[in-house]
Parts: structure tokens; C-alpha cells; sequence
């Protein structure tokens, strides 16, 4: 335990001895103000770049989210715009992806169907019956496409696969 110092009165604290004074634990808070001067004495240049660094960072910063926030706000607004008008030009895809989702229930619902019916012999069956309906749909789906004018690289891409 350090011993008495020279020239303060003693604190009372019942040791015979002043080891600190009370006022001593009242700069406490000060310390980080003191390391920062110290750093500002010691190396000024340094403390100026930081300063200055953390200032321009902050502002590059902030603009770029400043600039994100208005890209995100036009995107946001733009696509409500175009989904608000593409709702009567979708219809027809809706109608195209029911029918998909319809032959395939049609597809599931014929093996599902010829499974039930065939008993023993329903797996067997029910592959017959998938391969005989997705043939179908294949043909009607390939008739479709020849009707749609410049399909020819449908039929190109078909004809590669020969």
C-alpha cells in the first residue's frame, strides 16, 4: 500500500495515513479527454487525417443512402405503376398458366383415376395412361406453337434435338 503524500492533508479515512485524496477519484471522467490530448500533443497531424477521414466517410455515407433511398423509392413507385397497368395485359398469361395447371391436374387426376380402377395392375397402368395423356398434350401443345407466327425456332430447337 503507497504511503502517505507529501503536502496533502490527511482524508480522514482512519489509516494514519492521506493515501489519495477524495478529489483525485473526481477526475475519473476525465480521462478520455486526457488521452485525446495527449494524442492531439503528441501527433496532430494524425489526429486532424482521423477527424477529417471520419468526417468525409460520414458524408460519403449518408449521400449514398440518401441516393439508394430515392433509387429504391423510384423502383418501388414504378412497379406499382406498371403492375397497377399490367393487371388487363396479364390476364391472358393467368388464363395460359391455369390451362398448364390444368393439364396437369387432368394428368394427375387420369393416373390417379387408372390406378384406383386397375388394382394390382395400377402402376403399370397409371404410367400408361400419364404417358398417353402427356402425349396428347405434347401434340396440342406443338399445334399451338405452329400457329403462332415466327415460332420457326421452336421447331429449329426441336430439330437440333433429333
Amino acid at each position: 500500500m503507497p504511503g502517505p503524500v507529501e503536502g496533502v492533508p490527511d482524508d480522514g479515512g482512519g489509516s494514519g495515513g492521506n493515501v489519495l485524496p477524495t478529489w483525485i477519484f473526481n477526475l475519473k471522467p476525465l480521462v478520455g479527454a486526457v488521452s485525446t490530448l495527449t494524442m492531439i500533443a503528441s501527433d496532430p497531424e494524425t489526429w486532424v487525417r482521423e477527424i477529417v477521414a471520419e468526417w468525409i466517410v460520414g458524408g460519403i455515407l449518408d449521400s449514398v443512402q440518401y441516393a439508394l433511398g430515392w433509387a429504391f423509392f423510384a423502383i418501388e413507385r414504378t412497379t406499382t405503376i406498371v403492375l397497377d397497368g399490367l393487371g388487363p395485359l396479364a390476364t391472358p398469361f393467368e388464363i395460359i398458366g391455369n390451362g398448364a395447371v390444368g393439364a396437369i391436374n387432368v394428368v394427375y387426376s387420369a393416373a390417379e383415376g387408372v390406378a384406383n380402377a386397375a388394382g394390382l395392375a395400377g402402376p403399370p397402368a397409371a404410367a400408361i395412361a400419364v404417358m398417353a395423356v402427356m402425349t396428347v398434350l405434347a401434340v396440342v401443345a406443338y399445334a399451338t406453337l405452329k400457329v403462332i407466327p415466327g415460332s420457326d425456332a421452336v421447331e429449329g430447337g426441336l430439330e437440333s434435338l433429333r
